[in-house]
């Protein structure tokens, strides 16, 4: 899970004078005291042994009398006792948007494994105040390890616990397979890369860090190969275009593949395409509406297991019963589809009904 606390946060200090500890203090808009937590760890080499006051220009006005989800979280785990670990807390992070760079106040922790906070915002006024230490660089380098392995920590724990559309309950008595668990996980992975690019785009070495982060080690060893041929740093900075047969295990990437060439799938992407430019895109431009929140998880669950099915009978070895049932149940929720695109406007329902019907 990652909360965006950047419209909650009207003013905080960050105070890193005491090595290996921060003691963090948000103050929240509509709240009188702020919540103050201590997270394991410091601060990037910038601002390292300093404290920090700031101000956010980019906070929003809160409900009055209600304190956001994320905070109250944060703020029992505190009172529990709970451990915070640091991420990375710089204000020398850097943010390209066309032809300007942003400086960033950027504040990352984790609340255990499964939460990552994240404070960022270009709108700021600091103060600075230095104490009587400095991170030197190797310390430096190796916090921001200890940070990448707290997230690594995180990445872990979203993707053990992850569940969704090949697992989500549909109802009924539709039968899930081993498949189903293999895409999902890839669907986890899938989930979170887009937040890990994020995060590490612009860095170097990023592409490094996502692969480490995603457990694709193959890549890793391919950079270590390429530098031992080429010299230290020949690696150089990479783009890599994520894709669900990168978070397949490597012995089901040819089953997976063969899948997807198969004629029924094919036709499905082609429905992909309609769906996005009929639904998703139309919903961009006017709002989400009740429509689409029924039909784009019924139709990400239809796909999925449609997918799940087709490599169900590629094994040598399968249930005919079990694939049948799957088969007519996903009949049913492919009729339901064509049901709830009726209420289109009449130049999208006709091209998204042609591609239902195919």
């Amino acid at each position: 899970m990652l909360a965006l606390i950047s419209p909650l946060v009207a003013r905080g200090a960050i105070d890193n004078t005491q090595r290996g500890r921060i003691e963090l203090s948000l103050w929240v808009q509509g709240g009188e005291q702020p919540l103050v937590l201590r997270l394991d760890g410091d601060c990037w080499q910038d601002i390292a042994g300093c404290r920090v006051e700031f101000e956010n220009g980019l906070a929003k006005p809160a409900d009055a009398g209600k304190e956001a989800d994320i905070v109250a979280l944060a703020r029992s785990h505190a009172e529990a006792g709970g451990r915070f670990l640091a991420g990375d807390v710089t204000l020398s992070r850097r943010e390209r948007r066309g032809q300007v760079v942003n400086n960033l106040l950027s504040v990352e922790f984790f609340i255990g494994a499964r939460v990552r906070v994240l404070l960022q915002t270009v709108k700021f006024r600091f103060r600075l105040t230095r104490g009587d230490w400095r991170l030197s660089a190797e310390e430096d380098a190796a916090q921001r390890l200890f940070n990448r392995e707290a997230m690594h920590e995180h990445v872990l724990h979203s993707v053990r616990h992850f569940c969704g559309s090949a697992l989500a309950p549909v109802g009924g008595d539709f039968p899930l397979c081993a498949w189903d668990e293999r895409l999902n996980r890839a669907e986890a992975y899938m989930s979170i890369i887009p937040t890990l690019m994020e995060k590490y785009r612009g860095q170097r070495g990023g592409h490094l860090s996502e692969a480490y982060l995603v457990d694709r080690t193959d890549l890793l060893t391919e950079a270590a190969e390429e530098e031992d041929v080429h010299g230290h740093g020949t690696a150089g900075r990479r783009f890599h275009a994520w894709e669900m047969l990168d978070f397949v295990e490597p012995e089901h990437v040819d089953a997976v593949t063969e899948a997807m060439r198969h004629p029924l799938f094919i036709d499905t992407s082609r429905l992909t395409d309609a769906v996005r430019e009929h639904i998703i895109d139309r919903s961009a431009r006017e709002g989400a509406d009740e429509l689409t929140r029924q039909f784009l998880p019924l139709y990400t669950g239809v796909v999925t297991h449609l997918l799940a099915t087709i490599l169900l009978a590629q094994d040598e070895a399968f249930s005919a019963e079990v694939a049948a049932r799957r088969t007519e149940h996903l009949r049913r929720r492919i009729a339901r589809l064509g049901e709830l695109a009726a209420a289109l406007p009449e130049e999208h329902l006709a091209p998204l009904a042609k591609a239902l019907s195919a």
